[in-house]
């Protein structure tokens, strides 16, 4: 998902002047991140496909932990995600910030990411 980064950094640190370039670059840089993100729908497809809910295997491993707050924070900034539709990502990304052990850490650590994808606490 560090395709992603790319995108945010052109956000962040393109000049004033150059800003009416940024949609053309975002336009240009999506189509990695937009792969990474099918990459990562199809596994979940074919997961499915074999009774299971996560990443690699039938429970929660350091793939699903891992990979969590990169797409959280993707689709929250809206970083490369116009004009796809990822329904198993979504749906595998509500499974595990559902889990007690998530909710746990988020309550003991007030992580939460805005509606911009900016930390609050």
């Amino acid at each position: 998902m560090l395709h992603a980064l790319a995108i945010l950094y052109a956000r962040w640190k393109l000049p004033e002047a150059a800003k009416e370039h940024l949609p053309e670059m975002e336009s240009s840089l999506s189509t990695n991140v937009q792969n990474d993100l099918n990459w990562l729908e199809g596994t979940l497809k074919e997961q499915k496909k074999n009774g299971k809910e996560y990443i690699v295997g039938d429970g929660l491993t350091v793939a699903d932990v891992m990979m969590q707050f990169s797409i959280e924070f993707i689709f929250t900034r809206k970083l490369g995600t116009a004009g796809g539709d990822w329904p198993e990502t979504k749906a595998w990304l509500e499974r595990v910030m559902k889990r007690p052990a998530y909710k746990k850490a988020v309550e003991k650590s007030s992580y939460t990411l805005d509606s911009k994808g900016k930390f609050k606490t």
